[in-house]
């Protein structure tokens, strides 16, 4: 839904960057200029948010499934709206962010960890991810980051 808003949205900026409505004949150049653009990057956004549910459900219907845990490295934005968490097996890592709304309260702060199951896609990417009941709403797809291990840790 927020998908098909963002790009309604996007349409309706650019219109008036284009001077469609009555009320825009008035805007200068340069304004309808920056209309025009911002609409353009707020359509990608919704493309963006409706290539990543769709590519969620892919991953519920048909994706390899992972048990884990999820730790919160921390929330971001004003409101606190968007949460950084890592999803780590016994042998890998991935980094993703999700909306905070999906999380449970007790799991908003950082350094929580919960029990998880996660959803991979054919590209070894997270797209949907689970804490109990809850299915959690990604931003991002989880990427894979290293593991810490002596290797790759700096001794001083």
């Amino acid at each position: 839904m927020r998908a098909i808003l963002f790009i309604v949205a996007g349409c309706a900026i650019i219109a008036a960057g284009l001077r469609v409505f009555p009320d825009t004949n008035d805007i200068p150049t340069a304004m309808s200029v920056i209309l025009v653009v911002f609409g353009l990057l707020v359509i990608l956004a919704g493309l963006h948010h409706l290539w990543l549910r769709i590519q969620r459900r892919r991953a519920y219907a048909g994706g390899r499934d992972r048990k884990g845990e999820i730790i919160v490295e921390g929330l971001q934005g004003e409101e606190e709206d968007v949460a950084q968490i890592v999803f780590v097996t016994k042998t890998r890592k991935w980094r993703l962010t999700v909306d905070t709304r999906s999380l449970a309260k007790d799991h908003r702060t950082s350094g929580a960890t919960a029990s998880a199951k996660a959803w991979l896609g054919d590209d070894d990417l997270i797209y949907a991810i689970d804490v109990g009941d809850r299915k959690l709403l990604p931003i991002s797809a989880g990427k894979e980051i290293a593991l810490d291990d002596e290797r790759t840790t700096l001794r001083g």
